[in-house]
């Protein structure tokens, strides 16, 4: 039997079937042919980096929410991912730049058209120079590793969405560990 780095869940069985996890399946049911079985099989390989940080997400889950945890690790990554995604930044910056436009006398028409052009470029060089692409596709993947029901995730449509994005089966090859 073959056993993860961090001697949780075993890799296989004693048959040499692959185990696969509860939350797997429900991932599989939920998403169906929307969500290659590649992505989905390396999201919930064991030798992940995402695998791994899950596992000690949930070690870190304070103790008074293990029991009945719910949902509760779910929101809190996409609340996390919500926070930093530029997009919703974006509009406050727009109205802003607008606002002090009109005031120094630019027609409101131009002033808004200038005001969310410059505010997309920023977010879009904000955005590209930081990585927080990545680090909100990576909270977003995390959820339906560390969801107890996938079924009934009030995340579930985040989650799904973010598996059909472009690269995200590079991404997730990339975390993939070799096992020694």
């Amino acid at each position: 039997m073959v056993q993860r780095p961090n001697g949780r869940r075993p890799l296989q069985d004693q048959r040499g079937h692959r185990y696969q996890d509860p939350r797997e399946r429900a991932l599989r049911r939920v998403a169906g042919d929307n969500v290659s079985d590649a992505i989905v099989t390396l999201l919930f390989d064991p030798t992940s980096s995402y695998g791994l940080l899950a596992d000690k997400l949930l070690d870190k889950v304070p103790w008074y929410r293990r029991n009945n945890r719910g949902h509760w690790l779910c929101k809190h990554l996409e609340r996390a991912s919500e926070a930093i995604d530029l997009g919703t930044y974006t509009s406050m910056l727009g109205k802003d730049l607008a606002g002090l436009m009109e005031q120094s006398g630019l027609p409101r028409f131009a002033a808004q058209v200038i005001a969310k052009s410059a505010a997309f470029g920023a977010s879009r060089a904000v955005g590209a120079a930081s990585g927080l692409a990545h680090v909100q596709l990576g909270l977003r993947l995390l959820i339906p590793l560390v969801c107890p029901n996938f079924d009934t995730c009030p995340a579930q449509a985040t989650s799904c969405k973010t598996l059909l994005e472009p690269g995200v089966e590079d991404m997730l090859r990339s975390a993939v560990r070799p096992v020694a």
